[in-house]
């Protein structure tokens, strides 16, 4: 029985780790977002991040720096970019062990003049880190 409740703990773990996660830009300002009241209560975190004006057919790239705090793992569930005119990819790994990180990089590529709207979602166990993104395109 001893050995099954364990073998039950070992497995249960990763699930049961707390997102103990800090995200920072390393080229720019994150700005943190207040959450809008409702009634159901979240554990998300909201910011934005503004890469400005940019010319045409230019891309340009933001990193983040995801950090687990601990102290326990943190499991990353997913990356989701959103928006036409924004890319990403990561060197996160599944699980991010206590001081471990990894970084995220967004590509900002304007085809056409005006403001770009876009999303980066970064799902835990427990919480999404929530980035809004947002350029201008000019010529």
């Amino acid at each position: 029985m001893k050995n099954f409740i364990l073998s039950l703990a070992l497995l249960l773990a990763p699930a049961l780790a707390s997102a103990d996660v800090e995200v920072m830009a390393v080229n720019g300002s994150l700005v943190a977002q207040e959450q809008a009241a409702d009634f159901e209560i979240t554990h998300n975190e909201y910011y934005r991040y503004n890469f400005g004006h940019v010319w045409l057919n230019n891309r340009v790239s933001a990193e983040f720096i995801v950090t687990a705090r601990g102290p326990a793992n943190s499991i990353i569930r997913g990356m989701r970019i959103s928006g036409s005119m924004y890319d990403a990819y990561s060197n996160c790994p599944r699980v991010l062990v206590p001081g471990q990180s990894c970084s995220v990089f967004v590509y900002f590529w304007p085809r056409f003049e005006g403001s770009h709207w876009g999303r980066l979602d970064l799902a835990f166990a427990d919480k999404t880190i929530v980035i809004d993104l947002y350029g201008w395109g000019v010529r």
